[in-house]
């Protein structure tokens, strides 16, 4: 029989459990309140399972595409030391802070229907419209 009070550990295992059980309930909660917000609309067709499995298949991408190249970087810069070294660590480290609309912005002004990389193309014909809306320029992002 264990002593009272519990150890730390029991305590943090205890925590963790329930933390994990809070999400759990948080996920089901939107979970159902989505399928809900489906019900009967006369004039608009929700296909609910579609677009769960639309985002889960983008968060699966968009996680897996991460870590691939955040493990392969971080990888490389553990292992090599070059000049350059603490300058492009403190740019990966600026990449946290920067806000994801300022990134959203540049993708958009590069690759978007108005960006210069249309701009160049347009002249021949070329020009990619609306390929960074959606799954592609999440992908990008």
């Amino acid at each position: 029989m264990k002593p009272w009070p519990p150890s730390a550990d029991t305590t943090r295992l205890a925590m963790g459990a329930g933390l994990a059980i809070a999400i759990g309930l948080l996920i089901a909660t939107i979970l159902v309140a989505i399928w809900r917000a489906a019900g009967p609309a006369p004039s608009i067709e929700l296909n609910i399972p579609g677009l769960l499995a639309g985002s889960l298949w983008q968060a699966g991408l968009t996680t897996s595409l991460s870590l691939g190249f955040g493990i392969g970087l971080a990888y490389a810069l553990d292992r090599l030391n070059f000049r350059g070294r603490p300058f492009a660590l403190a740019l990966i480290s600026a990449a946290i802070v920067a806000p994801g609309i300022i990134a959203a912005f540049a993708i958009l002004s590069v690759w978007g229907r108005a960006g210069w990389v249309n701009g160049a193309l347009e002249p021949f014909g070329l020009a990619l419209p609306g390929t960074v809306f959606g799954l592609n320029g999440i992908l990008l992002a």
